[in-house]
């Protein structure tokens, strides 16, 4: 069996896959607790069973199976890491134009009209077709 397997019985089936020593041993206890830390719900979860790393694997899954609640995959419960970024329009064409970092460029953009930007399009257009 791999992570997967594990994660699906844990989160969704909730059905006790580890039967032998040998599907205990297949279980990734350090895998698993960092699998489930990405989420809102379930990191306070997987930080309790950090503080008790020295736990069977066994034990560290019959934790989490009676723990952990159902999760459908519905709800949108991923950490900040997990987020990408919105791209904001025109933020490139100032970067470029002012040559400003991200955090400068996003307060320039704040400030400039519409003409603006239209200038800066315009003197910055690099040749090519025009579209």
């Amino acid at each position: 069996m791999d992570l997967l397997d594990y994660w699906k019985a844990i989160t969704q089936t909730k059905e006790n896959i580890i039967e032998d020593s040998f599907s205990e041993m297949d279980y990734d206890s350090f895998s698993m607790n960092r699998s489930l830390s990405y989420f809102i719900d379930f990191a306070p979860i997987a930080n309790d069973m950090n503080h008790f790393s020295h736990l069977d694997n066994k034990l560290q899954f019959d934790y989490f199976i009676n723990t952990i609640e159902k999760y459908t995959g519905k709800e949108k419960r991923y950490l900040k890491s997990w987020v990408k970024p919105t791209e904001i329009e025109n933020l490139e064409l100032v970067k470029e134009y002012y040559n400003y970092g991200n955090i400068r460029a996003k307060e320039a953009l704040e400030l400039l009209t519409d003409d603006h930007l239209l200038y800066i399009k315009h003197k910055l257009r690099k040749g090519g077709m025009n579209k």
